[in-house]
Parts: C-alpha cells; sequence; structure tokens
C-alpha cells in the first residue's frame, strides 16, 4: 500500500512503475521492478480521461519509448460510476492483459464506507482472489484520514495490518516528497526522495538537504509504550476495578478542558520528546490522531458539550482513564 495525501505525487509514483516495467534502465523515481513482471495495469479511480492521456504521455517520456504495446497501461476507473463496474471493468483487462502487477490509485473507492467493517472485509477478500486466481500482486492507494496522520477509515487500518508493505509518502518544506518503506515483511526499509523538475515537466529523484527536512508527525515519532508513558504522566492512575477514574493526589474523578490538556501535552512532549514539531497545529494533529477509531481517547458527543475519555492500551484491551470535557 502506498499512503499519501491528496496531490503529493501518487500518479507520479504508479506512473514511475510502469516505465520501470517498459524499460528497467530508466529512472523511476528510485523504484525498480523485478524483471519477472512483464506486464502491468495502472487502475486510476480519481483522474479524468484527459489526465490519464497526459499520464500515459509522461509514462512513455520517462521510459524513453515510443509505445507501450499493451506491456504497461492506465486505465481510467473515475467514469466507472458504481463498485460494481469498477470491479467488472478490472477483471476485464487483467483477464485481456493478463499481468503480473496492477495498482489501484484509490483503494477506498471500493468501498461506500470507508469506516464499514464488513465492506472493507468484503473489498479485501476480493482483492486476495484476484491476487490468487490471476497469479499477480497488486499495490493499492489510500489517503490518511482527514486532518491526521493516519490511513482513512477501518479500511486503511485493515490494509495496513493485512498488507506486505507500505510506503508513506510525505512532503518537506521545499516541496520535495520523500517515499519511506515503513512496513516490510523480510526485507529493509529504504527511502528515496523526488520533487517536480520544470525543465523535463515532470517528477525525478532528488537527493534532501539536510537541514530542510520537516520534524516528523507526533504519533509517528512515539511508539505505543511511549504514548502509554505520555498518558500516564498526565497524572492519572487506574485502581484495581477498569472504569474508575482517580487523581493521584485528590483520588477524586477528575475533568480537564481542552486548552489545558493541549498545554500538558505541549509542556510533556518538550521535555520529554525535543525531536518532535510542538507546535500548537502538530499537537492539535497528535491530539486526532489519538482520537481516531477511539484507540486512545474516546470522543463522544459535539461540541460544546463534547467528553474526551482517555483510555490505557493493556494486551489489546481499553480501559478508561480519565475524561476531558470540551
Amino acid at each position: 500500500m502506498i499512503q499519501a495525501p491528496p496531490g503529493i505525487g501518487k500518479s507520479s509514483i504508479c506512473e514511475s512503475i510502469l516505465s520501470n516495467v517498459l524499460n528497467k534502465d530508466c529512472e523511476g523515481l528510485g523504484l525498480y521492478v523485478d524483471k519477472d513482471v512483464e506486464r502491468a495495469v495502472f487502475f486510476d479511480c480519481e483522474r479524468d480521461l484527459s489526465l490519464i492521456d497526459e499520464s500515459n504521455e509522461v509514462m512513455l517520456k520517462r521510459a524513453n519509448i515510443k509505445e507501450h504495446n499493451t506491456k504497461a497501461i492506465i486505465v481510467g476507473l473515475r467514469e466507472s460510476f458504481s463498485i460494481t463496474e469498477k470491479k467488472q471493468r478490472i477483471i476485464q483487462v487483467v483477464e485481456h492483459i493478463k499481468p503480473q502487477l496492477i495498482m489501484i490509485d484509490g483503494v477506498a473507492d471500493l468501498v461506500l464506507d470507508t469506516n464499514s467493517i464488513e465492506q472493507t472485509n468484503n473489498a479485501y477478500l476480493w482483492l486476495m482472489e484476484i491476487i490468487v486466481k490471476y497469479d499477480l500482486s497488486i499495490i493499492v492507494t489510500l489517503h490518511p484520514n482527514k486532518g491526521t496522520t493516519t490511513a482513512r477509515g477501518h479500511i486503511g487500518s485493515e490494509m495496513l495490518r493485512r498488507c506486505e508493505g507500505v510506503i508513506e509518502v510525505s512532503e518537506n518544506i521545499e516541496g520535495i516528497r520523500t517515499m519511506q518503506v515503513t512496513k516490510a515483511r523480510r526485507s529493509k526499509k529504504p527511502k528515496v526522495s523526488f520533487k517536480w523538475d520544470e525543465d523535463t515537466q515532470m517528477m525525478v529523484s532528488c537527493d534532501v538537504k539536510q537541514g530542510n527536512t520537516k520534524k516528523p508527525s507526533i504519533m509517528k515519532s512515539l511508539n505505543d509504550y511511549e504514548i502509554e508513558q505520555l498518558k500516564q504522566a498526565l497524572g492519572f492512575e487506574i485502581k484495581h476495578k477498569p472504569g474508575e477514574i482517580v487523581d493521584k493526589k485528590m483520588r477524586v474523578p477528575i475533568k480537564y478542558k481542552l486548552d489545558p490538556i493541549m498545554i500538558a501535552l505541549q509542556k510533556y512532549l518538550k521535555e520529554e520528546h525535543p525531536q518532535v514539531n510542538t507546535g500548537t497545529n502538530n499537537v492539535g494533529i497528535f491530539l486526532k490522531d489519538l482520537c481516531f477509531e477511539n484507540k486512545h481517547i474516546l470522543k463522544i458527543g459535539k461540541s460544546p458539550t463534547t467528553t474526551y475519555v482517555f483510555q490505557n492500551i493493556d494486551e489489546g484491551d481499553l480501559i478508561v482513564k480519565s475524561e476531558i470535557i470540551e
């Protein structure tokens, strides 16, 4: 899975993979396709047909060839309006081209509700059926959840859990995009960068200058153990009965407003994790990440009566830690 915010270059990455199928010696943004992949298809669920035509030209230009001869093709699915139509079109093309690799730019378009467990499982099983039946590999793309750095919805969580590998794409202050392998079974986790080049009018590989990169997001900088330490350090403890909320000093239920919690988070992060960006916006995103899928904080109700309930993760079980009232 390739996870990246909108407009950061997912399509260019998919184009470069196709280019490398056509010409193994071409500059593929640091990506190299195995020689056993002789045919590949890029299914684009997001862009209209005019942009797909331009994408095809860039693919050929990068590969330095005149035509693709059905070895590497781009298929637009935006005009296939239903999920059934999209799936039928994918099967139709796969059976005709017989590729060893397909890319689906926008796997969330295979479900109506990205938070539906049933629809997510159906989509995943359908993808696995294609892999087994047609003996191929699949690369899917997905946006992070809005306002966070976490994969979008339940489908994002499941894809992260079940896929063989994950590439996350980020952009620094100079517009340089970086692909970082964050999950890889039985292999290393490399990092490569690329940027827009005015002369060639396409993305090209580049080096990232030291000192110009953004600090990583808070959620990506801390592991689960460090996040649990952070919650413990806010001044709360669990009594023997799960669900009882106490203050360490007063031993009574405690509620905070959102602003004091933001201040407490910033102070703790500055002291214990100075490597992360502790600006107000970043801490706000971190708070949203903690709330995502109720993993660390359960958000109940809507403003102005929102309740935030801290939860402690203990061997997979969620235990209430403290309440925050917005």
